[in-house]
This record gives C-alpha cells, sequence and structure tokens, in this order.
C-alpha cells in the first residue's frame, strides 16, 4: 500500500474512533451538564425562576437581565416580583400563597415564549405534571453576606427604621433589649466579640440564611443551622439549578451561566464587562476592609452549616467551569485533524486519538459529530 493510501486509511480510521466516543459523549455529557443522571426531574428550559438570594449581587444580576431582555432583542421577557406576604418573612409562603405564586408564574409562561421570573423567595415546588421551571441563584460567602446586610440595615434611617420593626427575622431580637439609636449605632465589631445575640445566631433561630432560600418552605428551611434543611438544599441545587453562582467566582459564574442557560445568559459576561461601574450601586457605602482574623474565625464556627453549603456549590462551580473552559471550539478540532491528515507519521495520528479521547467527552459533542460525519 502507498504513502497516500496508507495515510487514508489511518485517517479514515482516527475518524472512526473520534466518531464513536462522540457518540458516547452524548450521553456522558448530558447526565453531567445540569442535573444528576438519577434525577427524573425535567426542567424546562425556557422559563427560569431567579429566586435571588439578599446582598448576594442581586441587583447586578437583576440588571442583567433586564438588560439581556431588552424588547428589540426579543430573546425572552423578564419580570421581577416584589416580596409580598403576611408576616414578617415575605420570602416564606403560607400555602396558599405558594399557589398563587405558580398560578402567576405560570400565566408568564403561557403568554410568552421564554420568560425570566425574578423574586426574593424561598424556592417554591411546582407540580411535576408538567415541565418543572429552571431554578437559578447565587450565593456569597457567609461572613461577607451576614456583614454586609448588617452595615446595609443600617446605612439610611428609614431603610433602618425597616429593618428595626422586622421582629427578628433578620436579627434574633429575643435578648437584644435595645432602642432603635442603640440598634443602629452599635458597630459589627462589637456585636460579634459581645456575643450579643443579633451577631451570634443560634441554632433554632429564624435567621435570613443562605440555605433557606435553597431549602424551601417550611421550618427545617428556616431554622438555623438546621441539617435537614441543608440536605434538602442540595437535593434541590442538584435536582432544579442547573447553575447556582457564586459572588466570589463571577466569572466562572457567567460562563457557565453561558453554557447551561444560554436561552437567559448567552451575552451576559461581555455586557457586564463592558459595564461594570453600572452595576455596582452599593459598592461604594459598603466598603470598610476586611474582618478581623478574630471575628472571621469566629463567625465562620457559628455559620458552619452555610459553609458546607457554600463550599458545595463552589465545588459544582468550579466542576462546571472546567469543562465549560477547556472546551475546544469545533473549527479548532476539525482544523486540527487536517493538519494531522497532511502528515505521514502515526505517531501524529495517536495523538490525534488520546486528544480527541480526552477532550471530547467533557465538551459539547453535537457539532463536531456533524463535522466528523462530513
Amino acid at each position: 500500500m502507498g504513502v497516500g493510501g496508507r495515510q487514508r486509511c489511518l485517517v479514515g480510521l482516527v475518524i472512526f474512533v473520534a466518531s464513536t466516543i462522540v457518540l458516547f459523549a452524548d450521553i456522558l455529557f448530558e447526565e453531567s451538564s445540569s442535573r444528576p443522571a438519577s434525577s427524573s426531574i425535567s426542567l424546562n428550559p425556557k422559563m427560569l425562576i431567579y429566586n435571588a438570594v439578599q446582598k448576594t449581587g442581586s441587583q447586578t444580576m437583576n440588571k442583567l437581565f433586564k438588560k439581556l431582555s431588552d424588547p428589540k432583542r426579543r430573546d425572552f421577557d423578564y419580570h421581577h416580583f416584589s416580596c409580598q406576604a403576611s408576616g414578617n418573612n415575605s420570602r416564606q409562603k403560607s400555602d396558599y400563597e405558594q399557589e398563587v405564586f405558580r398560578r402567576r408564574v405560570l400565566s408568564k409562561a403561557k403568554k410568552h415564549r421564554k420568560v425570566l421570573i425574578s423574586q426574593e423567595v424561598h424556592f417554591i415546588e411546582f407540580p411535576l405534571d408538567e415541565l418543572h421551571p429552571t431554578y437559578f441563584t447565587m450565593l456569597r460567602d457567609p461572613v461577607e453576606r451576614f456583614r454586609s446586610r448588617y452595615r446595609w440595615s443600617r446605612i439610611g434611617k428609614e431603610t433602618a427604621k425597616t429593618q428595626f420593626r422586622s421582629q427578628g427575622f433578620y436579627e434574633p431580637i429575643a435578648v437584644r433589649n435595645l432602642n432603635f439609636d442603640q440598634w443602629r449605632k452599635r458597630k459589627f465589631d462589637e456585636c460579634v466579640l459581645g456575643d450579643h445575640r443579633a451577631c451570634n445566631p443560634q441554632p433554632g433561630d429564624i435567621v435570613d440564611n443562605q440555605v433557606s432560600y435553597l431549602c424551601g418552605q417550611g421550618l427545617k428551611c428556616v431554622s438555623f443551622g438546621d441539617r435537614e434543611g441543608l440536605q434538602r438544599a442540595k437535593d434541590n441545587i442538584e435536582r432544579y439549578y442547573p447553575v447556582v453562582g457564586v459572588l466570589e467566582m463571577l466569572k466562572e459564574t457567567f460562563v457557565v451561566m453561558n453554557r447551561f442557560l444560554p436561552m437567559f445568559a448567552k451575552a451576559i459576561r461581555p455586557l457586564y464587562n463592558q459595564h461594570k461601574e453600572e452595576y455596582h450601586l452599593n459598592s461604594s457605602s459598603q466598603k470598610s476592609g476586611n474582618v478581623s482574623e478574630e471575628i472571621a474565625e469566629k463567625l465562620k464556627k457559628i455559620f458552619s452549616v452555610e459553609y458546607e453549603l457554600y463550599d458545595f456549590v463552589k465545588a459544582r462551580l468550579a466542576d462546571q467551569y472546567m469543562k465549560v473552559f477547556t472546551y475546544i471550539p469545533t473549527h479548532k478540532i476539525i482544523a486540527i485533524i487536517a493538519a494531522f491528515a497532511r502528515s505521514n507519521h502515526f505517531s501524529h495520528y495517536v495523538q490525534l486519538s488520546v486528544f480527541l479521547g480526552e477532550s471530547l467527552v467533557v465538551h459539547q459533542p453535537h457539532e463536531i459529530r456533524a463535522h466528523l460525519r462530513r
């Protein structure tokens, strides 16, 4: 067999191996892309609920979503629901309020092809007799979020009055015994180190924690430090949240959103990079340096359950990011195949086979398969 014939045989062998890998890659990638293979829940990719967690960059994210939903682009329709409910905790809903929320969401979806609903609300499950809405949210380092909320609640007098009247949802007040001025002027460091209950929540206290937003409705979800609530939050993430972003990993969050929520976040990273200053409304008023090591260590122990969820989400996001970040565009892979096809060295074909085997399994196989079959 001549050199040309041997070369064509080797190219054919490589393409056959690559095609086989890609066919199986479809299954593997689909299972790992958004939710566990064991989950039987089907998510509606055209209906996204952003149940925003307060003080995790929600203003920035809502502004980005609103910009991306510009009527001129007609990519999707954006609706922001205000937080209204009986009682002090508007994020926890009665059975009736949950049903009202479901009907409101579904009514928007019936009218529009793609819809994004944003509201500060703890996770609400939908009936499984139809496609379940897809969920998305953001988390933040628990200590930084707690401190940010503490300072924010005291910045403006009217805001502070509202927070002071919240009767303990955001800060336990069972042993506070302070008037409004004392409460507002007390420094964060003093609050933590002085063992004031507002900055030292105890297991079972009702606190505005991040676990609640992902756990959902019910006492277990709002009870501080409840491990059953933590597990339920993790389970909900795996079932209903293709992406949970992290404020401290914003670049990775945008990359993963672009891949796993393409109908709503395809251009979110360049949009953010073009208008960074516009999307940081509160940063200037809350810059106060880092917390001391003593305070950080104390709060990390108090918020240990919160950190378990935070670390779980960070690890999941990092894994998703690596799969997307190492993605090699189709045209580059085809160019490499063409370059190797012009070589007479068998070792080059072996390298190409290894390259395809290592890369295609964890990347988008659909486009590549189309090219390999040509």
